[in-house]
Parts: structure tokens; C-alpha cells; sequence
């Protein structure tokens, strides 16, 4: 599985969002991906160590528009 991250780059409105990444960061046409927001660490009660960072997951979107830096998705109702 490839991993590609980016951020949003702009919200077109409550269903249309573009990411900062496209086609010459790998990215294509029906490519899937997991939007989320990073949460706060989460440590081992008994060690203190860290376990990670917990991640809440917004949306589960899939490319519909890709230019070569920029990729766009549409979020559909009952997402």
C-alpha cells in the first residue's frame, strides 16, 4: 500500500475539499484515502510509554479530480 499524506488545502464548500497533493506525488483517479484529524497522545498506564497518537476519522473519500499538485474529492451524503 502506498503511503501518501497532505493536508487540505481548501474547503469549496460542506461536500468538496482539495488536498495539497496530486498526480506527481502518486496520486490517481479512484485512489481511496482516510481523512482524520490527529488526537492527543495515548500513553501505557503502567510504563508511561508512548502507545501513539489517536487518530478520529472524519471521512473515508475517494479521488474524483486529480491536476498534477492538487487532487479533489466530493463527499457524498451517508458518508
Amino acid at each position: 500500500m502506498i503511503g501518501i499524506e497532505g493536508k487540505v488545502a481548501e474547503i469549496v464548500d460542506e461536500y468538496t475539499v482539495v488536498i495539497n497533493r496530486g498526480q506527481e506525488h502518486g496520486v490517481e483517479e479512484d485512489m481511496r484515502f482516510v481523512i482524520y484529524e490527529p488526537g492527543e497522545e495515548i500513553k501505557d498506564p503502567e510504563t508511561d510509554e508512548s502507545l501513539g497518537k489517536f487518530e478520529y476519522v472524519k471521512a473515508k473519500v475517494e479521488v474524483v479530480n486529480v491536476q498534477e499538485k492538487f487532487w479533489l474529492f466530493g463527499i457524498s451524503r451517508g458518508t
